[in-house]
């Protein structure tokens, strides 16, 4: 399940910052950075903190530190709290509720 977690933190930095974490010439270099260097941590300026501590929390690389998925869940439904203006109520978990 760490491996899931940190595969999805992947794919929030790259949605979020438009870059992979770690970079190099060549896929040797890259998978000795991804064991070895630590992830980029400049973020776009959009990115809130909490946001930015999630996707951190899910890169970490020492797998017993790393967030489990449900810490991940919790934490981004507090960041989702109060979003629900522009997130669909499905996405929060939320159910519909039939109109009276």
């Amino acid at each position: 399940m760490a491996e899931d977690v940190w595969a999805m933190g992947l794919v929030f930095y790259e949605i979020l910052t438009g870059r992979f974490p770690f970079t190099g010439d060549n896929k040797a270099e890259i998978y000795n950075n991804v064991r070895e260097k630590p992830v980029d941590t400049n973020f776009p300026e959009f990115v809130s903190e909490p946001l930015k501590d999630l996707v951190l929390g899910m890169l970490e690389k020492d797998h017993t530190k790393r967030l489990v998925s449900q810490e991940v869940t919790d934490r981004l439904r507090r960041i989702c709290d109060g979003a629900e203006d522009f997130i669909p109520p499905r996405v929060l978990g939320k159910r519909p509720q039939p109109e009276p």
